[in-house]
């Protein structure tokens, strides 16, 4: 009968007469945790950070939820793009006067799925709020 090495324990023999020869072993030691302090602390503090982070999620969510159960969000402003228009000349029609274009281009683009600053005629686009 053949043993394998990973199968099975090795019980080490000195000379003198220990015993040799493969253990099979029935069970898994099972090792007792002893709660420390310190361990406890740190799970304490998992634990209320955790909680810190779930309550501060559900106050932004509530914070863009609209006030009241009657309240109907403000709808957003939208542009048809007639040709020859570009996401920079929209800007300059649209976005806050005295202010840089680009993030609001950014914001347009992100907002309406625009991979690209790629648009054509016809094309229905979502203007960011604070928008002219």
């Amino acid at each position: 009968m053949a043993v394998r090495a990973v199968d099975m324990g090795w019980r080490g023999g000195i000379a003198g007469g220990a015993a040799k020869g493969p253990v099979r072993r029935t069970h898994r030691m099972r090792t007792r945790h002893r709660w420390t302090r310190r361990a406890a602390a740190r799970a304490l503090l998992t634990l209320l950070l955790a909680v810190a982070a779930v309550a501060a999620v559900r106050s932004v969510a509530s914070a863009a939820a609209p006030a009241g159960p009657g309240a109907v969000p403000r709808p957003a402003a939208i542009v048809r793009v007639a040709p020859g228009d570009t996401l920079w000349g929209i800007a300059l029609q649209h976005a806050p006067a005295d202010t840089d274009p680009r993030p609001w281009i950014f914001r347009t683009a992100r907002l309406n799925g625009l991979h690209s600053a790629v648009i054509v005629p016809g094309q229905v686009l979502r203007l960011p709020p604070g928008s002219r």
